[in-house]
């Protein structure tokens, strides 16, 4: 009798053949899924990083959440202080009218979240305070900035309505929601850093500006020294106040100390040195500086020294004065306290002041002071008879008498009227000789109108 066929072997391997094949179907779309959410995603980081798109933080991902997870329902609140830089605290994608319970409900919600970044399943208690929309499977995740404090809630779901229009959410769902959270929470960062980064240009645009103007008006020029990167930055007043034929702020190699005047160099090196080992924190000194025309600016420095946490010199940055007015004001002040107006003799307080320095040397060296007085025949005789402009005249013409002596050390004054004193340093020697010129020089006779004295 012959053998039988065995038609159960055949049928199980269909079975496990049929199994087999709905199993790689359903790895394949799993792949496919997560293949396109990855490129959603993608999509979503190039898109952020153009920054081309001025929408609000929480609008930008509550759409993305449905775009990428593939769900009914996307909301995101950014919670405070983070509103600060954001236009709106809540978005939320997928329905027509967003319940007005949900706007508010971000920090409660947040609290009732792991505050690790995980994404969970909402429970009752979370639901609840998601009033007016009947939720299917929410999932929710706290977005943790690099603080590790929470700065966004985002949510994922489906509705009762379309939820077999939709994929159902899986444990991938709930690991790519956490990744989106992640994501929101960098954006969040990098947009809070750029917002502190744009307010501090704002704010050192402005202090630059006002800077310009307060310099300008006190016509002060400004440099700033990077001493680590030995570059100096002048300002366009600085290289006018110079005679540069430079119209606008320029960035040069090494300090300014080339243009400071030779005999100047060891005072302000010497200055440089003990505000760079922090002996003083700001230097202040006058010293000249060379024109392109090679002519000498007097000018007033004035600087001080920034430096890092370990306390080395990074930048020196100040301004200079131009002085050339304040020293020919101090000149002309020096001119009248001194001298004589009239014959431009030094007068008896510059005088006194001399004698005093000669008696004082008189001890530490051991030389004679000599003391002349000179005084001019009936002077006022000649005031009173030809006036005062024939009594200045011949004022002037006397101021001749002091280079009668013509030795060194020797200063002539006027004291009033026609008095006049010669007081000569070291004149042991020469006294003799000294009186003797004096004496030729100052008995002269003058003649006005046939009169003489």
């Amino acid at each position: 009798m012959p053998e039988q066929p065995d038609w159960k072997q055949p049928a199980a391997a269909a079975v496990a053949h049929n199994l087999l094949q709905q199993q790689l179907i359903t790895v394949r779309a799993r792949l496919d899924r997560q293949v396109t959410q990855l490129i959603r995603l993608n999509r979503l980081s190039n898109h952020l990083l153009d920054r081309l798109d001025r929408r609000p933080v929480a609008e930008i991902f509550a759409e993305a959440i449905v775009d990428v997870l593939d769900v009914a329902v996307g909301a995101v609140w950014i919670l405070p202080p983070i509103d600060e830089f954001a236009r709106r605290l809540f978005a939320m994608c997928g329905v027509a009218v967003t319940p007005e319970a949900w706007a508010n409900a971000g920090s409660a919600l947040a609290a009732r979240l792991p505050s690790d970044g995980k994404a969970v399943r909402l429970d009752a208690a979370a639901v609840a305070l998601l009033p007016g929309i009947d939720l299917k499977n929410p999932i929710a995740c706290c977005c943790v900035g690099r603080d590790g404090r929470p700065t966004a809630v985002v949510v994922a779901s489906n509705t009762a309505q379309v939820d077999s229009m939709f994929v159902s959410i899986s444990e991938e769902t709930v690991e790519m929601l956490a990744v989106l959270a992640e994501k929101c929470a960098a954006h969040i960062d990098n947009s809070v850093d750029r917002r502190v980064i744009e307010r501090q240009m704002i704010g050192l645009r402005e202090s630059r500006e006002q800077l310009e103007l307060v310099l300008r008006g006190t016509n002060d020029g400004w440099w700033d020294w990077d001493i680590q990167q030995g570059r100096c930055y002048l300002s366009a007043r600085w290289l006018q106040m110079v005679g540069s034929s430079e119209k606008n702020a320029v960035t040069r190699d090494g300090f300014w100390r080339d243009r400071v005047h030779p005999e100047d160099q060891e005072a302000l090196n010497e200055q440089l040195q003990r505000s760079f080992v922090g002996a003083e924190a700001d230097m202040e000194i006058e010293i000249r500086l060379r024109r392109d025309d090679d002519t000498y600016l007097p000018v007033l420095v004035r600087g001080t020294i920034l430096r890092d946490a370990s306390g080395r010199p990074m930048r020196f940055a100040g301004t200079i004065l131009d002085l050339t007015d304040r020293k020919r004001y101090e000149q002309h002040i020096h001119q009248l306290a001194f001298y004589d107006a009239l014959t431009e003799l030094p007068n008896r307080r510059l005088l006194a002041d001399r004698l005093q320095q000669s008696l004082l040397a008189r001890t530490r060296t051991g030389q004679f002071t000599a003391v002349l007085m000179l005084d001019i025949d009936r002077f006022k005789w000649l005031n009173d008879t030809h006036g005062h402009a024939a009594g200045d005249q011949l004022l002037k013409r006397w101021r001749r008498v002091r280079g009668a002596a013509g030795a060194a050390g020797h200063r002539v004054g006027h004291r009033a009227g026609g008095r006049a004193t010669r007081v000569g340093r070291g004149a042991a020697r020469h006294e003799r000789a000294v009186s003797a010129r004096c004496w030729r020089g100052a008995s002269q006779r003058e003649h006005r109108r046939g009169a003489q004295w």
